[in-house]
């Protein structure tokens, strides 16, 4: 109980995974019609939609907004969970409010290893970690602001801002000021410093002791630097990146070089979890020089 107080008093949502549209209407007052199109388009699927909430969540899943957020996984072990789930409850509408499966703080995990390093720790007897499979798309999925009459971006994924309007036959809207599940920096950031570049060049003040790089396989390793990913591609640069993050605090890796890929989609979520990273760790270091 006192996990779910601190919830609550963090005002952060979590996603409720559902297991097909009509049990997504349950959970919601209204979907516009922009927001029907992209659930026939990306459910199930990497794409989570924020409506109005019904009323019927807790507090705890909304943190206190009036807003939640829903998903449909393609993943086939959370389908059949929730399969079973609805079985068991008799009930086709329910969900599964479920962060990542890391402590706060931590990089999000791709694979049941990193899991278990995480809160293995403190699972009691009975816990089970359902492994399936390393992550296919490595980054969260992304998030639409659907409660006004146009979708409004709230985090990049693997589905294109450019699909979005295709698919929901609408134009994007302006900001929004919603509060979205998984938007705080420190989910994304490893103990090391992230250094962004938008090409290589470790000459610079920011870097101190061991230097671990991040770039596509094009960008050569200089001499002395820990190469901890060399994707050949964006899909891999987005499936592998939190390993490589992990991988940087486990070789005890004090900054991390990170070149951006350029274009949207996935390349775009890549930027932005790595800008998140950068500033989690500048967010960090005001917080403890404002301490002493």
């Amino acid at each position: 109980m006192e996990f779910r107080r601190v919830l609550f008093r963090s005002g952060h949502p979590l996603i409720v995974h559902v297991q097909s549209s009509d049990a997504a209407r349950y959970w919601v007052d209204h979907i516009p019609s922009y927001a029907e199109r992209l659930m026939q388009a990306f459910w199930p699927g990497p794409l989570t939609l924020v409506l109005h909430t019904s009323g019927r969540p807790p507090d705890t899943v909304t943190g206190g907004h009036d807003t939640i957020a829903l998903r449909v996984p393609r993943q086939p072990v959370m389908q059949q969970v929730l399969r079973c789930l609805a079985d068991l409850t008799a009930d086709s509408t329910v969900g599964i409010a479920a962060p990542s499966a890391n402590l706060f703080g931590r990089v999000s995990p791709t694979t049941a290893d990193h899991v278990v390093a995480d809160i293995g720790a403190v699972l009691r007897d009975g816990d089970v970690i359902l492994d399936g499979g390393p992550c296919s798309i490595g980054v969260e999925s992304t998030i639409v602001d659907c409660t006004d009459e146009f979708p409004r971006m709230l985090r990049p994924g693997s589905v294109a801002w450019s699909s979005i309007e295709t698919a929901g036959d609408v134009a994007l809207g302006n900001a929004s000021d919603v509060n979205a599940p998984g938007n705080l920096p420190t989910h994304y950031a490893p103990r090391a410093k992230v250094v962004l570049r938008n090409e290589l060049n470790v000459e610079h003040s920011e870097l101190t002791g061991s230097v671990g790089l991040i770039a596509l396989a094009d960008v050569q390793t200089p001499d002395g630097i820990v190469r901890l990913l060399e994707p050949s591609t964006i899909q891999e640069y987005a499936r592998d990146l939190y390993g490589a993050l992990r991988e940087a605090d486990a070789r005890n890796v004090e900054s991390i070089v990170a070149i951006l890929p350029t274009g949207d989609g996935l390349a775009e979520a890549i930027r932005d979890r790595l800008e998140k990273a950068a500033r989690s760790r500048d967010r960090k270091s005001t917080r403890l020089n404002s301490s002493h």
